[in-house]
């Protein structure tokens, strides 16, 4: 055992290598180096499980609103949630294409498929293999003010057990805006 700083360096010193290997001693000390940090990154047990669950509310055909969800699970180091606080002061005009965007995809399974109830009403969300996402093959009725409830089963290598509840998005009914007259004073409005 060496406990002296010097002895190791003596150690090092005594045991030289010729210099027609010296160079591809660096390469094969920087090749190992570099093939363990990517192995780091690739194997690092760390990342965390996230996932998205999008519940949708519409005017309905049968009923006043429907509802119907999709839902992502993924792995990552961190996600950043968007909100009106983190949004730059900017205005610009882009073009959006609902069309023909493709869907999201995830990279987790959390079970054969979700479930979604709203008061008695239950619908299966099922796992669509291609996108790699769950999403509802129709629309559930609800009334204003109802909440739905999204199970997740999980799966044991994939994303854990979970249910969700929120509120239903209440239709926002704008009423008639009357202009005034031109001319007219804006003190009576």
């Amino acid at each position: 055992m060496l406990n002296h700083p010097m002895s190791l360096l003596t150690m090092i010193k005594t045991r030289t290598i010729p210099a027609a290997f010296r160079p591809l001693a660096v390469v094969a000390l920087c090749s190992a180096t570099f093939t363990g940090c990517l192995r780091t990154l690739e194997s690092e047990g760390n990342l965390q499980k996230f996932g998205a669950v999008v519940v949708l509310g519409k005017p309905g055909v049968e009923k006043p609103l429907e509802a119907s969800a999709s839902a992502i699970f993924f792995q990552a180091y961190s996600a950043n949630v968007p909100s009106s606080g983190n949004q730059p002061n900017t205005c610009r005009t882009l073009a959006v294409d609902t069309v023909t965007r493709p869907p999201t995809t995830g990279q987790l399974r959390a079970g054969e498929s979700l479930s979604m109830q709203v008061g008695t009403e239950t619908a299966i969300i099922d796992y669509l293999a291609t996108p790699q996402r769950y999403e509802s093959p129709g629309y559930i009725p609800y009334a204003a003010g109802d909440s739905i409830t999204v199970t997740v089963p999980g799966s044991a290598t994939g994303f854990p057990a979970a249910v969700i509840k929120t509120r239903l998005a209440e239709p926002l009914i704008v009423p008639d805006i009357t202009l005034p007259e031109l001319g007219s004073s804006m003190s009576s409005f």
